[in-house]
């Protein structure tokens, strides 16, 4: 996988596997798309592409979107907000 030999990649892999018991190999395709996703809104982020009046909806899709990927997606932080409102909600608002 292009991700291997990667310190923080591996790190990654290694915190997502602490919590089931499994191997951090088994966590390659997950780790992948959630560097890809960040890679992805930082990229949005530095562009400016996201508006400032739509930064906090923005973050709270993301946060959102890597909770939903998760397989512990309720015990991931919500600073951005969004509380009491489901993940489908805010992933198609």
């Amino acid at each position: 996988m292009m991700l291997q030999n990667r310190p923080g990649v591996e790190a990654m892999k290694r915190k997502l596997a602490e919590r089931s018991g499994e191997s951090p190999d088994d966590y390659a395709g997950l780790t992948l798309a959630l560097w890809m996703m960040a890679h992805g809104a930082a990229m949005l982020l530095i562009a400016k592409t996201i508006l400032p009046k739509d930064l906090k909806a923005a973050r709270a899709v993301f946060t959102n979107s890597v909770r939903a990927l998760l397989p512990q997606g309720n015990e991931v932080g919500r600073p951005w907000g969004y509380e009491g409102e489901n993940i489908r909600h805010c992933l198609l608002a």
